[in-house]
């Protein structure tokens, strides 16, 4: 049976929309399925973990964006049922960087032909870190200072009452370049430390992008067993500027300030309490470890 998890809110309604179309279209089929409509933030995943327990659930599909699909695979990690269920998306967030990084359709109606019809689409690595999943990254330091005014600010949900939620994270991006102070962290990747001072953000990436089409990481392969960490260490904000005005086109990398790490396992200790977020979701600890599930979720596209 298939499994719908559905923001209705994403994309400043567009999650409504394609779940409109989209169970049209299955009732038009006579196909056989069952949903769960989110109704606020943080219940995804819950939601996900009753579907699947009261439901003879082989594939799920997730209709949002990146805090969906997020939610929606620890819903099926935590259930248990990884290696049982196959995980579909229907892109319907402002971001969808998961949906860029794995070239996903944006066309609803073929993402369900490709569904119905048993398309496999491979496996995944999923990024595992206190008990919780990520599918994009997991970033510590000013990205998740970013993330975290941006989820609580008033203002995005004004802006998206215009369509405008894009300029909600410009705007906590000012706020939080304003007030960021930066670190300095151990980070050791399978056993080999490294020391860095002048650190503004640790990205630990499973795709290249993050944060609504930036180029973050444009080496990362999703299902090759690793991790790739992007560290950005700089002492001069000027120069961080012009940094991060690269990152949409990832040149970023060849930058002095920019160091590139990659492996299975990775410890970070920040000196001091950090901000992380995973897939733009806040986690509580920033002192912790990184595992890659290799070839974990098995998805179709």
């Amino acid at each position: 049976m298939l499994g719908f998890i559905i923001n209705p809110a994403s994309g400043y309604g567009r999650g409504l929309t394609l779940w409109n179309q989209i169970q049209r279209e299955l009732r038009n089929r006579g196909v056989n399925y069952a949903y769960r409509i989110t109704k606020q933030r943080g219940e995804t995943t819950r939601l996900t973990q009753d579907l699947l327990s009261e439901h003879n659930i082989d594939t799920l599909i997730a209709i949002g964006g990146d805090g969906t699909i997020y939610e929606a695979a620890n819903g099926l990690y935590q259930s248990g049922q990884l290696h049982n269920v196959r995980f579909g998306h229907i892109p319907g967030g402002t971001g969808n960087d998961f949906a860029r990084s794995h070239s996903l359709s944006s066309d609803p109606i073929q993402i369900l032909n490709f569904i119905l019809n048993n398309q496999d689409g491979g496996k995944l690595d999923l990024l595992e870190v206190d008990g919780t999943v990520a599918l994009n990254c997991i970033g510590v330091g000013f990205d998740a200072v970013v993330a975290r005014y941006t989820n609580e600010a008033t203002y995005k949900k004004a802006l998206n009452n215009f369509k405008l939620g894009k300029l909600s994270y410009f705007i906590s991006a000012i706020k939080a370049f304003a007030t960021f102070r930066p670190y300095s962290a151990d980070i050791i990747v399978d056993g080999k430390a490294y020391h860095f001072s002048s650190v503004w953000m640790i990205v630990n990436s499973n795709a290249p992008y993050f944060g609504g089409a930036m180029k973050v990481c444009p080496h990362a392969v999703s299902d090759d067993g690793e991790v790739d960490v992007t560290v950005f260490h700089c002492n001069n904000k000027m120069k961080l500027i012009s940094i991060f005005r690269s990152i949409y086109s990832g040149t970023h990398i060849h930058h002095p300030a920019v160091t590139i790490l990659r492996g299975k396992h990775i410890e970070l200790k920040p000196d001091s309490p950090q901000q992380v977020q995973a897939d733009g979701e806040a986690l509580a600890n920033s002192n912790f470890e990184i595992r890659v599930l290799k070839q974990a979720l098995s998805i179709i596209k």
